[in-house]
């Protein structure tokens, strides 16, 4: 049976490219181009090296708002690839996700050097569905977190030539739910119990509702940036970020329904199952995050006028598969089936290891943006950018949804002063309709047969592969809104030319 549990759960895997535009109130108004003219505390996330355009000691504070709204309308097809079934469609009815940014920078008075510290979560949406809806067996909830705590540094030995670094504290969190269908294969003949039955089997009688929670507290990375400014207006940025494994400690847990056939005592006697769940709270899971590269060249026509190109490349195939140990779920059958079959074990345990495959594909994308100082105290931002899907088609699902997106950015900065900056942003990614029509995502199911394990002494709980479950449409719009301040303190950026 873990088999069945696990190989359902994608929550470690959406991680892989769920990713949408880079961080930041700045960097989302400029459409993620914000590599080469970076000029705040993002300058972490970005490229560390771009930290050496800040002039003089800050604090920023950003606060962001990331809202996906989805639609999933589920279809089966026949064997010509003709619908015949059409679901109602499903919502993603998740609030909008919450996500803070923090930075502190200072020179302490060494010339060409700027050293910070900052807090910088990517940004990505929580997603949840209905318990009932037709897309259960893929996704019921999903909350995937990840924040990195960043300690870098830039330095520039030449006029024309900074470098930075940063080493980066990560922390990765996740919770998904979903069902999968527990039923009883000796009943698919026998239309008295076929709501029990794997061929007619319904909800309120099979479904098995099982959730995994994770966690990586502690998870070291780094990455390494650079600026070359070959004329005074231009400068070329990049910066990389080298693959991460993210190694979690979490728990496993199961729930049958109330009227789940295995625990309601109908239409057998008795009931099989001792209690409707099982948990098992030491479980690890191990997966890799891709290698990220980012290239930005910023030209400044006019004194008051910065476009930048960028681009960013995401090594999404090393992200091969999902790793799940150290699972033992025990499931305790009632007294009055040992009783019917003393030879039975009381315990049947859910163990492990299991290897999930990743088939990803690596991604491009590709921003435009520009800043336009309007005035001593204002500040304009645009951006549009192009990102290419890692997801294929045929692995495409509410529990792994990407695809080739355009979106833009607005956003503006009001200057107090040379002492505070206040900035708003606006940004929005479409993804457009997907049509899944040859899906690989299988309604998983655990065919038992109680006649066997009565005969044979022991309860078999292999893996079956049912019908698709993910063809259908999907569209999607996400919508980004951020605020930000920053302080401005001490004394200028000392140079040595």
């Amino acid at each position: 049976m873990l088999t069945s549990l696990l190989l359902a759960l994608t929550l470690p895997s959406q991680a892989g490219a769920y990713y949408f535009v880079d961080a930041g109130t700045r960097g989302m108004s400029r459409g993620g181009a914000y590599i080469a003219g970076n000029r705040d505390l993002t300058a972490q996330y970005y490229n560390p090296a771009a930290l050496i355009n800040l002039d003089s000691g800050q604090v920023m504070l950003n606060f962001s708002l990331v809202d996906q709204r989805a639609g999933f309308k589920r279809m089966d097809l026949d064997s010509n690839g003709e619908v015949v079934k059409e679901y109602k469609e499903v919502d993603n009815i998740a609030a909008p996700m919450k996500i803070p940014s923090f930075g502190i920078a200072h020179h302490f008075g060494v010339p060409n050097t700027m050293f910070a510290l900052g807090l910088h979560p990517p940004y990505a949406p929580d997603k949840e569905y209905k318990a009932d809806g037709p897309q259960r067996y893929t996704l019921i909830d999903a909350k995937v977190q990840q924040f990195f705590v960043a300690l870098s540094a830039a330095h520039q030995p030449f006029e024309w030539l900074t470098i930075g670094a940063g080493l980066l504290w990560n922390v990765t969190r996740a919770d998904q739910e979903l069902a999968l269908k527990v039923c009883n294969r000796d009943w698919d003949d026998n239309e008295a119990f076929a709501d029990a039955s794997c061929a007619h089997g319904t909800r309120e009688v099979t479904d098995l509702v099982i959730r995994m929670e994770m966690v990586d507290k502690a998870r070291i990375n780094a990455n390494f940036g650079v600026l070359i400014d070959p004329t005074d207006n231009l400068t070329v940025g990049l910066s990389v970020t080298p693959p991460m494994k993210v190694k979690g400690k979490g728990s496993l847990s199961a729930r049958f329904s109330e009227n789940h056939w295995l625990v309601a005592g109908e239409p057998f006697p008795v009931e099989i199952l001792a209690t409707p769940e099982a948990r098992d709270d030491d479980i690890s899971v191990e997966l890799t995050m891709p290698m990220v590269v980012r290239g930005g060249v910023a030209f400044r026509p006019i004194k008051n006028l910065e476009i930048e190109f960028a681009t960013v490349y995401e090594r999404w195939s090393q992200h091969n598969e999902v790793l799940i140990s150290k699972v033992r779920v025990p499931l305790m059958l009632g007294e009055a089936v040992k009783d019917l079959s003393p030879g039975l074990e009381p315990e049947v345990p859910i163990n492990g290891p299991v290897s999930l495959p990743a088939d990803y594909n690596d991604t491009f994308s590709y921003r435009l943006g520009g800043e336009w100082d309007a005035k001593e105290w204002l500040s304009i931002r645009s951006g549009v950018y192009y990102e290419k899907s890692a997801i294929p088609t045929r692995l495409q699902g509410v529990g792994l949804m990407d695809g080739n997106k355009i979106g833009y950015g607005i956003g503006a900065s009001y200057h107090h002063k040379d002492v505070l900056s206040f900035d708003l942003a606006l940004s929005q990614s479409f993804l457009g309709t997907r049509k899944m029509r040859n899906s690989e995502l299988k309604n998983l199911e655990v065919p038992i047969s109680i006649n066997d394990a009565i005969s044979e002494g022991g309860i078999s709980t292999n893996i079956e592969n049912g019908s698709p479950i993910a063809n259908g449409d999907l569209s999607s719009t996400l919508t980004m809104l951020s605020a930000g301040i920053t302080y401005y303190f001490g004394k200028p950026t000392p140079r040595t030319y």
